[in-house]
């Protein structure tokens, strides 16, 4: 299938390339723009992805921390596989804010 598709392609640029004259001028493609239209305002993902950072944040704060401070008693390679998991997860949450915020500031810093 794959060799019958390079073989296909390359019979049409033998034949592009046996067609061409120096002498004529050839069209230039052209690629068809379909409008779009947005299905969610701007600000609806905005506020929807701020929303869902800081609850992520919050939840995966206090797993963290029941889950570092129960250790001692009940250590194992789950628990800390879940506070591996529980800390990226938070710190994924921290940069989706972050990010919603630099974007909802246009890159303006106050400092």
């Amino acid at each position: 299938m794959v060799w019958l598709m390079a073989d296909n392609v390359t019979a049409m640029m033998q034949n592009v390339d046996n067609n061409v004259s120096t002498e004529t001028t050839a069209a230039m493609p052209t690629t068809l723009v379909i409008p779009t239209k947005e299905l969610i305002p701007e600000n609806i993902v905005w506020i929807s992805g701020v929303i869902i950072g800081i609850i992520g944040s919050l939840v995966n704060s206090v797993v963290l921390l029941v889950l570092v401070l129960a250790r001692r008693e009940y250590g194992s390679n789950v628990n800390t596989f879940i506070i591996n998991q529980s800390a990226m997860d938070l710190l994924s949450c921290v940069c989706l804010i972050t990010t919603f915020v630099e974007v909802a500031l246009e890159g303006r810093m106050f400092l």
